[in-house]
């Protein structure tokens, strides 16, 4: 995780986790600190740009273990894991083991989710929250309804790290509605 030097985004949010300030330094982009000339109370709920929840990890893991680059991508590899894991467990659910290691397997050899866990960056602790959000999804319509409240804790957590989650909402409603209408009647 430390072999490669900090490089735009990935340097840029952890600047920015680091002491959890919202803050761009640029002209072009501004932020609240340059709107106000101080930074309002309301700054520490959210950034201008971005969902709150990846910065707070960050910023979290930064007071525990100290300021380094290791650091700063850990909780992108720690998410890489949970995700590969989440996946096997997805593909076992809709088939059985065997479908759950090719899932894996498939996973393990796409360069970009191996990348993506290896630098500091939003999207691989928002798979995992979408990834945990669909486990439960799935354990929910075949098993008990009340796994679609775990369902929503991670697309919550999911959408509070970027928002990109609006645009998986409709195909996984969609896939309700086609494959699974009888959801909609239960309670739960």
């Amino acid at each position: 995780l430390g072999r490669h030097d900090l490089l735009q985004y990935d340097g840029h949010y952890a600047l920015r986790s680091l002491g959890y300030y919202d803050n761009v330094g640029s002209l072009e982009q501004t932020t609240p600190v340059q709107w106000f000339g101080q930074r309002p109370w309301w700054s520490y709920l959210g950034f201008h740009d971005h969902p709150f929840l990846f910065f707070l990890i960050q910023h979290i893991f930064f007071k525990l273990f100290g300021a380094s680059v290791v650091v700063s991508r850990l909780p992108s590899a720690l998410a890489a894991i949970g995700t590969a894991i989440t996946v096997f467990f997805i593909g076992r659910k809709l088939g059985n083991v065997k479908a759950g290691l090719i899932s894996l397997g498939a996973l393990a050899l796409n360069s970009y989710f191996i990348w993506m866990g290896r630098i500091g960056l939003l999207e691989s602790v928002f798979t995992f929250f979408l990834c945990l959000g669909l486990y439960y999804c799935l354990k929910a319509l075949e098993t008990d309804p009340k796994y679609f409240a775990y369902s929503g804790l991670y697309w919550g957590l999911s959408i509070l790290t970027k928002y990109t989650f609006l645009f998986f909402a409709p195909g996984i409603l969609a896939y309700i509605l086609w494959r699974q209408r009888w959801i909609f009647k239960n309670k739960k």
